[in-house]
């Protein structure tokens, strides 16, 4: 049995979509996950492997000139069954189906246990990247996980934001997020002069498991030096979101610090800049880049930089910093910097290295 996501990354018309309700219906499927118009994102919770694999044959016979990824998520497979394709040689994707449709769609299975342990430094280790104020010193380092394992000869690299959003989809995250939080502090522990962000997950923040296993790995000592990143890819509901405020200030009263990360993509709202107790706030680095863009043209300079001015003083007023993420260029932290932006990260700061613990 396995999770499985279904993502079509154009528009998916009407007609198409009817069809893909057949064909789920056909195949036992139709009750199960909540098909999206927009561009068809639909999740299972449990299927038979062969089933999928009909729906897989199905979606490319119905679908064939657009392009759309099948990922399934192991959840308990008969090792002894073989799936078509070649078997990749790394611990963590156990199979890559190359039949491809021409925009280079590929179907995963991500195998679970102890072939994605995420405290493996040998396959996922840890790197860092900093964050700098516009006078050069350091705030603090974005804590990543980088891995081969999403990298191979056949189909390239897959794109890291993508299998986060699989792993969110099907409920595996609090893994990821479990792991990178544990060798995080045993980080900060190491080493007392560190300031460590932590990109963490609405989903685990929402966990209370989750809020226990922070409140144990991370002693009141070390707390300060520890940054929670909030992520925004997973849509709230309002108890939900109330939930997830009410929980930020009770663990800023802890003394643990957040950070909103990827302002201008995803779901952030106003309320959430002048409501939630926030260290620093990131910008997304696509609105980055389209503010450098917007600064450089005379015609859009002054409303921009009135904007930028506008975040700077709720900023202060609410006492958080404003960072800039995606800096490529040193002339581009310049333009920024003359506009009240803070912080920076990106490339032309430094680009992530491997981390020494």
């Amino acid at each position: 049995m396995v999770w499985f996501h279904t993502h079509v990354h154009t528009p998916l018309p009407g007609a198409r979509l009817a069809l893909v309700h057949e064909v789920r219906q056909s195949l036992g499927l139709s009750g199960i996950g909540q098909p999206h118009f927009s561009n068809f994102l639909d999740i299972a919770p449990k299927a038979p492997v062969q089933t999928i694999l009909a729906y897989d044959a199905a979606l490319r016979s119905i679908l064939p000139d657009m392009p759309f990824s099948l990922s399934l998520h192991l959840e308990h497979l008969d090792r002894a069954w073989t799936p078509p394709g070649p078997k990749i040689d790394n611990p963590y994707i156990h199979w890559i189906n190359t039949q491809q449709i021409p925009s280079g769609a590929a179907v995963i299975v991500l195998p679970k246990g102890n072939d994605c342990n995420y405290s493996n430094a040998a396959i996922w280790p840890l790197y860092t990247q900093p964050i700098m104020h516009a006078d050069n010193t350091l705030l603090y380092y974005e804590a990543l996980l980088r891995s081969d394992v999403l990298r191979t000869p056949a189909v390239g690299t897959f794109d890291t934001g993508e299998f986060v959003q699989n792993l969110e989809a099907s409920d595996r995250i609090e893994d990821l997020d479990n792991t990178l939080l544990k060798r995080v502090c045993a980080a900060l522990k190491k080493d007392s002069s560190l300031s460590l962000g932590l990109n963490t997950s609405r989903k685990s923040l929402l966990s209370l498991k989750w809020q226990s296993l922070l409140r144990d790995q991370a002693p009141p000592a070390l707390r300060h030096r520890l940054l929670i990143e909030i992520t925004e890819s997973m849509r709230l509901t309002p108890d939900q979101d109330q939930n997830l405020r009410e929980s930020i200030k009770t663990l800023v009263k802890e003394g643990f610090r957040f950070v909103l990360d990827d302002l201008g993509k995803g779901t952030t709202t106003l309320r959430a800049l002048v409501d939630l107790p926030l260290a620093y706030v990131k910008l997304d680095q696509d609105l980055t880049k389209r503010l450098v863009t917007l600064l450089q043209n005379p015609h859009t300079a002054p409303s921009t930089k009135a904007l930028l001015q506008d975040l700077s003083d709720l900023g202060h007023q609410h006492g958080w910093t404003l960072i800039a993420e995606g800096i490529e260029q040193r002339t581009h932290m310049a333009l920024l910097a003359g506009q009240n932006v803070q912080a920076f990260q990106g490339f032309a700061v430094e680009r992530p290295q491997p981390s020494p613990y």
